[in-house]
């Protein structure tokens, strides 16, 4: 039955449905950030105290940002399963539209609390995390790649798990996904904005770089306990990811 449904699909054509209807989904948000325009400004500039303008002004972002991304769900992850289609390809299909939308709302909370992008001189004193224009940024990029990361991490084992690929398949997949996040963790830790006082004390650079080997040892043996499965709720048959009983299958 699964080679049947999808011997009239080729890979480029699931590719093409699942940036069809990820396509469909911003196309629907940008059509309500275009709508809704006038309505967010005049809501982020209603007479408040001074007090309680930062507060308001991020309520709104959120309040509009969370609708985008609802409006975004709908146009992709609606309009697909409005629509009949086999239940392998469909489970396909369904499992990245969904890693696409949890991709979405982590960039969504982390904009909230870091604003990466100053588009005038008062927006740093909206940003939840107080820090410099340089960390917010490089933080809200680490973080995106990192959830991405993840969530397509995930749903790739999902879709091998669906296509009935073997152990020692999923368990090469999985390891090179986990690889792939502690990379991203090291590159972050390494080359994460420097304070000014730390980088122009040599005490203070001394004092860094001895942090900076300590968190990295700390992150190695995290990551082989994770992948040995030596450590309580991580210790998975193969990872974290696939983590779906053979019974299941």
């Amino acid at each position: 039955m699964l080679r049947e449904e999808l011997q009239s699909r080729s890979f480029l054509e699931v590719l093409a449905l699942v940036f069809g209807f990820a396509l469909l989904g911003l196309g629907a948000e940008w059509g309500f950030w275009r709508a809704t325009h006038a309505a967010r400004l005049r809501a982020e500039h209603a007479p408040l105290e001074p007090v309680a303008r930062p507060l308001r002004t991020t309520g709104v972002r959120f309040g509009f940002s969370l609708a985008g991304v609802a409006v975004f769900a709908a146009g992709s992850i609606g309009a697909f399963l409005a629509l009949d289609w086999p239940p392998v390809l469909k489970s396909i299909v369904l499992a990245y539209l969904l890693a696409a939308l949890a991709s979405r709302v982590t960039l969504l909370v982390s904009r909230l609390l870091l604003e990466p992008r100053i588009r005038r001189q008062d927006a740093a004193g909206y940003r939840l995390l107080s820090m410099p224009d340089e960390a917010a940024a490089f933080w809200h990029l680490r973080i995106s790649v990192f959830a991405a990361w993840l969530a397509f991490g995930w749903a790739t084992c999902e879709v091998l798990d669906e296509l009935g690929f073997s152990d020692d398949a999923q368990s090469l997949v999985a390891f090179t996904l986990d690889l792939g996040l502690f990379l991203i963790a090291i590159e972050a830790l390494w080359r994460r904005p420097r304070l000014a006082a730390a980088s122009t004390s040599q005490t203070g650079h001394r004092r860094r770089e001895a942090l900076d080997w300590l968190l990295t040892v700390y992150l190695v043996l995290i990551w082989l306990m994770w992948v040995l499965g030596l450590w309580g709720f991580l210790a998975l048959r193969s990872s974290r990811y696939c983590c779906r009983s053979p019974s299941r299958r």
